[in-house]
């Protein structure tokens, strides 16, 4: 078992500065996904700006997103493969579910619908079509932002951690660690693949973490050492 007690110190999640990256070097840094069955209406405009989007008319996987924090999705005409009546916004709260510290923007021209209501609250932001250039662009800096401050992306998995019962001694132990592993920027001091089933109590507390260690630690990291940190 991953021996946490080894580390004498404790740390708190306000040692971990938030990082001074330029907005151009985040635009270069993080990769958007745009879904959409008939292409981002935005797409050449925002990419103009500097924004590195890669567009895709539907996934048929959710690990096909796995390396893009910030992900924008239509929710009419795509989520195909997943079956559901609700279709992007169901493909929203499954990327979700999967990858609570994603930044989700939900996008239609057609209006979100009540039945559609419960899955797109998990969403961070929801717009119509008809949203201007100048608005996209404030609204992805903003998700940039974000998904490069390394607090906000640990509090949304701590908070789907907490969702799904995790006894708070795991969660403090699991806590420690990710701060050793920003501050020493080192992901080995996260718990590996092996030792996870002896913190975590579910199969998907255990993937989200693992999943969270594989993916975006390695982003986490780059983006706060890119900063100057």
């Amino acid at each position: 078992m991953f021996n946490f007690f080894k580390k004498n110190k404790e740390y708190k999640l306000a040692d971990i500065k938030t990082p001074n990256i330029n907005l151009d070097k985040l635009k270069e840094q993080t990769k958007i996904a745009a879904i959409d069955d008939n292409g981002f209406i935005a797409l050449n405009n925002l990419k103009n700006l500097g924004f590195k989007i890669t567009e895709f008319q539907d996934i048929s996987s959710l690990d096909i997103i796995a390396d893009y924090p910030v992900i924008i999705c239509d929710i009419k005409g795509v989520g195909k493969s997943f079956g559901a009546d609700s279709e992007g916004a169901f493909l929203i709260h499954e990327i979700k579910r999967k990858y609570p510290d994603k930044y989700i923007i939900a996008y239609s021209t057609a209006s979100f619908g009540i039945k559609n209501t419960k899955f797109l609250q998990k969403a961070d932001v929801s717009l119509q079509k008809e949203t201007t250039t100048e608005q996209w662009s404030e609204v992805l800096e903003k998700a940039l932002k974000e998904v490069s401050n390394p607090k906000i992306r640990w509090k949304k998995i701590r908070q789907s951690l907490l969702d799904y019962d995790i006894e708070l001694s795991d969660l403090m132990l699991l806590e420690q660690s990710y701060i050793r592993a920003v501050l020493l920027n080192n992901i080995n001091e996260m718990p590996s693949n092996s030792e996870l089933p002896d913190i975590l109590d579910s199969e998907l507390m255990i993937d989200i973490v693992k999943d969270f260690i594989s993916g975006s630690l390695v982003e986490v990291l780059k983006y706060y050492f890119s900063g100057g940190n």
